[in-house]
């Protein structure tokens, strides 16, 4: 079976650390956990007590990894906050292109006014739903330009489809 290659982009120190062989050993653990449950029995080679062992092995490398945020990132912590908190709402949430494209009535766009104005007196949560608690000032602001992000999301899927 042939695999795509992936290129993982990770800062110069993290790259070093790999390269320096400080992770022999643990590397050399989780092999050898796999290799003793084959021999006992429990599992073919390639899997280990804990899973297949060359994903454990990625798993002890990713959870090494400093994550290098894309170009410009570290200039602007908000964008970060936002994009994770966008991805929150997509993977975690279920609030895919498809949920948010039967909001055709600009309530992404108020839910995100809402949250982005603390004295929104005048403003009523425009779901049916019950309404939530305020999070922290900084909470909200990030939950405000997430569902911006959503309703310009949206927005561009419309244009391209006409």
């Amino acid at each position: 079976m042939n695999r795509p290659v992936v290129m993982l982009r990770v800062p110069e120190p993290t790259r070093a650390l790999i390269l320096s062989g400080v992770l022999v050993d643990d590397i050399e653990v989780t092999i050898a956990a796999a290799r003793d449950a084959w021999r006992a029995g429990e599992a073919p080679f390639a899997v280990g007590p804990n899973g297949h062992a060359a994903e454990q092995v990625l798993a002890m490398l990713a959870a090494r990894c400093q994550v290098d945020p894309a170009a410009g990132w570290d200039r602007s912590p908000a964008l970060a906050l936002i994009a994770a908190e966008r991805m929150r709402h997509l993977d975690v949430k279920g609030y895919d292109a498809a949920h948010d494209d039967e909001h055709t009535h600009d309530e992404l766009a108020d839910m995100a006014r809402w949250y982005a104005d603390p004295d929104a007196a005048g403003l009523e949560w425009p779901w049916e739903a019950e309404c939530p608690r305020r999070g922290d000032r900084l909470a909200d602001l990030v939950r405000a330009a997430s569902l911006l992000a959503a309703e310009i999301d949206r927005l561009a899927r419309v244009q391209v489809t006409r």
